[in-house]
């Protein structure tokens, strides 16, 4: 005889962390947003913190006088004011915009040439890649001390020494004391210290440009001139983007060759804005000043880089 026991469904149990109805569990933060808490906290020690005790300074009027008695007078805007009715001001802005403007298109375009020509692998290739890389290391007030005692407008100065050995000139010729050379010559140096690492990124970058495209053109009977401009052009664009805008950071803040070179003159004539920041710190000891300077010169960098790295984002979802 069997007997048949009959046993009861299990019921689910009660969930007990059932939310209230009309409550929103807070939302999660994702897991890889964890990843980039080292970088946002970089920034903020090392950018928003900065920025934020330049801003202060700039609102307080602060120098040697000041320092001494521990003082930082609040001034609000007036340093501001005194800065925009300045016309030295005013007029280091257009001189700014040319100074980096005109460097870094000498860059690109020498920088690409060169690098063209040592991507063909020619003989000697590597001693010109090391050569030039050599070049780059070379710290911009060595740069701008020999090239400064060879425009020296003594009779030691070797290009006037020249000259006069020549016949061409009688005495010797002050050649910075001219405001447009002097500027010619600044352009010309920084672009000689920043075309090598220009050369080295566009090197790389054109290694990178598939031989099958060449390939192809060559088939179709491509010129070599077609070739650059339809073919190697259009693949390093990208690369060519970001290191002009990486250039016109690294040029703005030119300091070392015009200090050594010009020195700002004459009469601060081939004085930038940050060049003019220092002379406000250091030479007529204005800290709060030289700070209005960094703030605009923060903010007219900011404004021109934004909209640049924008575009170059739009280029690249098209």
């Amino acid at each position: 005889m069997s007997s048949t026991t009959s046993t009861a469904p299990v019921q689910p149990a009660a969930d007990t962390h059932r939310e209230a109805p009309g409550r929103r569990r807070p939302p999660r933060i994702p897991r890889t947003m964890w990843f980039a808490l080292p970088a946002l906290l970089f920034l903020l020690y090392f950018f928003a913190y900065p920025m934020g005790v330049l801003v202060d300074l700039s609102l307080r009027e602060v120098g040697l006088g000041t320092a001494v008695r521990g003082e930082r007078p609040f001034v609000g805007l007036d340093q501001y004011r005194d800065m925009f009715t300045d016309q030295t001001f005013w007029a280091s802005i257009p001189r700014t915009f040319l100074f980096v403007s005109v460097t870094v298109a000498l860059e690109i375009v020498v920088g690409f040439f060169i690098a063209l020509l040592l991507s063909e692998r020619a003989r000697f290739s590597g001693i010109v890649r090391t050569l030039i890389f050599f070049a780059w290391l070379l710290p911009p007030v060595v740069v701008g001390a020999v090239f400064g005692g060879l425009l020296s407008g003594s009779r030691g100065g070797v290009l006037n020494h020249v000259l006069m050995t020549l016949g061409i000139i009688d005495q010797p010729v002050v050649w910075l004391i001219n405001p447009t050379i002097g500027m010619i010559v600044l352009i010309l140096l920084t672009a000689w210290s920043g075309t090598p690492f220009v050369v080295l990124i566009l090197l790389a970058a054109l290694r990178g440009v598939p031989l099958d495209l060449y390939e192809a053109a060559m088939i179709d009977g491509a010129t070599a001139t077609k070739k650059v401009r339809y073919i190697t052009i259009p693949q390093i664009m990208p690369t060519v983007a970001i290191l002009v805008l990486l250039q016109v950071i690294y040029v703005y803040k030119t300091f070392e060759v015009i200090l050594v070179v010009t020195g700002g003159g004459p009469s601060r004539q081939t004085a930038t804005l940050p060049f003019l920041a220092y002379l406000k710190a250091f030479g007529e000891n204005d800290f709060g000043a030289s700070a209005a300077y960094g703030v605009v010169g923060v903010v007219i960098a900011t404004a021109i880089s934004i909209p640049y790295l924008l575009s170059i984002r739009r280029k690249e979802l098209e």
